[in-house]
């Protein structure tokens, strides 16, 4: 027994051994690659991703600016004229105009004075979500907006002329101030939005490249929130309850989904939404027919209003809600 437990850390050790150097061959294959292609600009950026083949490489005295692509399973494959050169230029060319944006960014985000939070999205893409605060749950929530308005003109001024469409646009999400200090030093794509942070209420908000205004009939509340177990079981419940106190002889499954929602156009913390119920229970095979409209005040968490409407269904059996 004692022999067996040698020889399996032995081998473990030999595999982690083994998974080190191939690692190590990798970042030298990419660092290799990247001087003979752009001589003195490129180093390997401090935090990289383990057990992978990819590398990220960072431009020297830039804290901005990130290169991440793929090197081949044997490294030594990862030479001049092979795919893998190709793959260093693309990355090369996404990750500079990324980087271009996010300094836009920055510089902006210091003139106006809105607080920038995380970036979502890979550092090798101008394709990325700003997080900023922003209480929108607040009685002057278009002037909320009006102020990253002003943050816009200053976003579009502070890139080249020569900025693409996708530099130009910009896409955001808007979460409530969270207090606390202030990060020092520009945001980074390393300052991710975290899974754990879709939970909470935050607000998506695009501009494309023209765009010169903002304003909260735009907004959506992203459905992630709206998706989550805890909310479902919160709109099933108080749908189960609007029936019972109806007298509506309706059944709502477990965990129902929300139907049509929709913000107020005027006031974002205010949530139109519908909860499905069936007038005769089926075993299994549930036909809606009916609706609980819900206003949900997502400033408090709580339901303020629900109206149950019967026979939503239309001549084609399709459920047919009345507009708001």
């Amino acid at each position: 027994m004692r022999t067996s437990l040698v020889i399996l850390a032995a081998l473990t050790a030999a595999a982690a051994t083994s998974v080190f150097a191939d690692r190590q061959q990798t970042l030298d294959a990419a660092l290799a690659l990247a001087e003979a292609n752009y001589p003195d600009q490129l180093e390997l950026h401090v935090n990289q991703p383990e057990d992978t083949h990819d590398v990220i490489l960072a431009i020297k005295d830039d804290p901005i600016t990130r290169i991440r692509f793929s090197v081949d399973s044997n490294p030594a494959d990862c030479k001049a004229g092979s795919a893998c050169e190709e793959r260093l230029h693309k990355a090369y060319a996404q990750g500079v105009a990324a980087g271009v944006k996010l300094k836009a960014v920055n510089t902006a985000m210091n003139s106006c004075g809105v607080r920038p939070v995380a970036v979502e999205g890979a550092a090798n893409t101008t394709q990325f979500r700003l997080v900023v605060e922003r209480d929108l749950h607040a009685a002057d929530a278009q002037q909320q907006l009006d102020e990253l308005t002003a943050c816009l003109s200053d976003f579009r001024n502070a890139l080249p002329e020569d900025a693409t469409q996708q530099q130009r646009s910009i896409a955001l999400r808007i979460v409530k101030p969270q207090g606390g200090e202030t990060a020092s030093g520009p945001l980074t794509f390393e300052q991710q939005w975290s899974e754990e942070q879709q939970n909470q209420v935050s607000y998506l908000l695009g501009a494309g490249p023209e765009e010169t205004q903002l304003s909260t009939a735009q907004l959506r509340l992203d459905p992630t929130y709206l998706a989550s177990r805890e909310q479902r079981e919160r709109f099933s419940k108080v749908a189960r309850e609007a029936l019972k106190d109806s007298d509506a002889q309706a059944h709502v499954p477990p965990l129902s989904r929300p139907w049509q929602s929709q913000l107020d156009p005027q006031q974002p913390n205010l949530l139109h939404t519908h909860i499905l119920a069936c007038s005769e229970q089926q075993a299994e095979d549930c036909r809606p027919d009916t609706a609980v409209r819900l206003q949900y005040d997502l400033s408090k968490g709580a339901v303020v209003e629900q109206t149950v409407l019967r026979d939503v269904v239309n001549e084609a059996g399709w459920v047919n809600l009345p507009a708001y």
